[in-house]
């Protein structure tokens, strides 16, 4: 059940190193490529809650959870070989515009896709299996960047080879889904009580549920917002600048200690 993290996670750290240079490679200025790398967090900000407010809500015949979760491996499928195959769609110099608006695409599918995962084991699995199941998911998360890590090493030049890498990630996405739904059985969802069946019901019931919680519970939100804010920084522009800047070195410097401090 947990598996659909594991796709997850090899698309993420699949993207991480390689969206800035792709774009690049397609023909976007380094800092305009770097700054659309803050599509994940911004879009994330909202699509997790949302998505989230509205699974909980849900009252398909399907289940809370499996029609999310399809939906959004369907669209990340879509909007993955848009965004891999952007120059062979649009032609040499204007792939760059549909690769980064499909950046911003692909963000928001992969976290409406994702966000059901944690609920979906939640909702099947004992309450004595709750723990196990929460740490088995950092255990896969750790299993797909090693997996993410082997895909790039398939090519010299990652950037160069978006579609084919990229179709192999979505392959991986596909089969963990198919897998984890084939097990998880779902009952239709009966809402007890009234609920805001409007188009912003999802909205104002994850606003109400910040009422009246104990000051520790704000202070942790604040903590895990500033956490993920500096991840976000650090991952993506620690990892540009040692990469890019750091690890190249300067291949005309002199035999010595220089030559492998240098930084551009």
């Amino acid at each position: 059940v947990a598996l659909p993290q594991l796709g997850v996670q090899v698309m993420w750290m699949f993207l991480g190193p390689n969206t800035t240079p792709y774009l690049v490679k397609l023909g976007a200025r380094e800092e305009v490529a770097t700054f659309n790398n803050s599509a994940g967090p911004i879009v994330g900000l909202f699509v997790g809650p949302l998505v989230g407010a509205w699974s909980d809500q849900s009252t398909s015949k399907w289940g809370r959870r499996r029609p999310v979760i399809v939906a959004g491996l369907i669209s990340t499928v879509v909007a993955g070989l848009l965004y891999s195959g952007a120059e062979q769609i649009m032609g040499k110099g204007k792939g760059v515009y549909l690769a980064a608006v499909m950046q911003w695409v692909l963000d928001f599918t992969v976290n409406a896709m994702q966000t059901p995962f944690r609920a979906l084991v939640s909702d099947l699995v004992a309450p004595k299996q709750q723990l196990p199941m929460q740490i088995f998911f950092a255990v896969v998360c750790a299993v797909g960047g090693f997996i993410a890590f082997s895909i790039m090493k398939i090519y010299d030049k990652t950037e160069d080879h978006m579609l084919e890498l990229m179709g192999l990630v979505l392959l991986i996405n596909v089969v963990c889904v198919g897998a984890a739904l084939s097990v998880a059985t779902e009952k239709q969802y009966v809402r007890t009580g009234d609920v805001n069946s409007s188009a912003c019901g999802p909205l104002a019931g994850m606003l109400a549920g910040f009422k009246g919680m104990p000051k520790a519970f704000y202070l942790l939100l604040f903590i895990s917002s500033m956490v993920w804010m500096g991840n976000t920084v650090w991952g993506t522009y620690g990892q540009i600048w040692f990469s890019q800047s750091v690890y190249p070195g300067d291949p005309d410097a002199e035999e010595g200690p220089s030559a492998r401090s240098y930084v551009k």
